[in-house]
Order: structure tokens, then C-alpha cells, then sequence
């Protein structure tokens, strides 16, 4: 899956982007969000650029992961604007430079989009294999009621398998957005 995702061409990349807006706009959950983490595109990933620039023309807040704790095996999420100053993580990612005391917890988000590698037909999704997510997000495994903040998966529709096989610490998504379609569990 990352290789066919790497092999597609910037305008691909760029137009799945776009698609994917379009898909977020009909999503009410996206709609009433005012704090939405994204990601910057890697490794082929769909670039959320075009979402990101509709947030900040809407007047809402985006934040980018920012890894944190003992070995950085956690994320907070930093504020992301045009004036934003970066530093490359250990993956030679870029984060925002903001203060720990400025970073949000996962738990103050309302909406977060996050990459993956691949994706089933029940909210099942496969990442980079860190854990970075699951772990950030685990305390949504515990919640029967109130689910916030929504995970929603951002993904080619090629990258849908039949099954994938779950562990407990996964951290199910609310919903999945391809360029063609929005799935919601």
C-alpha cells in the first residue's frame, strides 16, 4: 500500500486532496468542528492542505501532531497557522515549534484526521506501525457515551482491505474519507 501510494504523481496527490475537502464539507461532524487536528502529508499520504486552508479561511483552529514524552512514544497537538516555525521530529517530519505548556491534549480536539496505511469495512485502520495514535487516543476505548474527539481515517480508496486484524489497544476511527466517498462505523 505505501509503495502504490508513493508511486502516484503530484497532481494525483494534489487532486485527491481536493476531493477530500469536498467529501469533509458534507460531513456534519466536520462541519461543527472549531478544533481539528490534521497531519502534513508523508510518504505519499493525501496532502489535507486544501482542508487546512478551508479551516483557517472558517475561522477554526488546526493543529498538527507533535510527538512528546519519554522517547516520544505520544502526541499533543500544536497550533498551526501561517506564521507557524517547524522543526523535523525523529521521522524528518515537520512539527510546529510551540511550548509544551501551548500544546493541546488529544482530548481537547474536536475532530482529528489522521494518515493510514490501510483500512477495513468496520473502522479498522493499519498506520505506520509506531502506535503514536492508538496510544494518544486510547482513553476512547473507555467511553460509551461521549465521543470526542471523532478520529476520522484520510485514505485512497485503494487502500480498503477485506479484514484487518485488530488488537485491543487499537483505536477504532468514527469514519473514513477517500476522494470518491465518506464512510461512517
Amino acid at each position: 500500500m505505501r509503495q502504490q501510494r508513493s508511486e502516484l504523481t503530484e497532481s494525483v496527490q494534489q487532486a485527491a486532496g481536493f476531493d477530500v475537502l469536498k467529501q469533509l464539507k458534507n460531513y456534519s461532524a466536520f462541519q461543527a468542528s472549531h478544533r481539528v487536528a490534521a497531519y502534513l502529508a508523508n510518504d505519499g499520504e493525501i496532502p489535507l492542505s486544501p482542508t487546512i486552508a478551508h479551516l483557517w479561511h472558517k475561522n477554526r483552529k488546526c493543529y498538527l501532531p507533535v510527538l512528546f514524552g519519554f522517547g516520544g512514544r505520544r502526541m499533543h497537538f500544536s497550533h498551526y497557522h501561517s506564521k507557524s516555525h517547524f522543526s523535523n521530529n525523529k521521522y524528518d517530519i515537520p512539527e510546529p515549534v510551540v511550548p509544551i505548556k501551548e500544546q493541546l491534549k488529544s482530548n481537547a480536539l474536536d475532530l482529528v484526521l489522521m494518515p493510514l496505511v490501510a483500512f477495513d469495512g468496520i473502522g479498522n485502520r493499519l498506520g505506520m506501525g509506531g502506535g503514536y495514535y492508538d496510544r494518544s487516543f486510547e482513553f476512547l476505548r473507555f467511553r460509551s457515551v461521549w465521543k470526542k474527539p471523532r478520529l476520522i481515517g484520510v485514505a485512497y480508496d485503494f487502500q480498503q482491505v477485506d479484514i484487518l486484524q485488530s488488537d485491543p489497544w487499537d483505536v477504532p476511527v468514527d469514519a473514513i474519507v477517500t476522494p470518491t466517498r465518506l464512510i461512517r462505523f
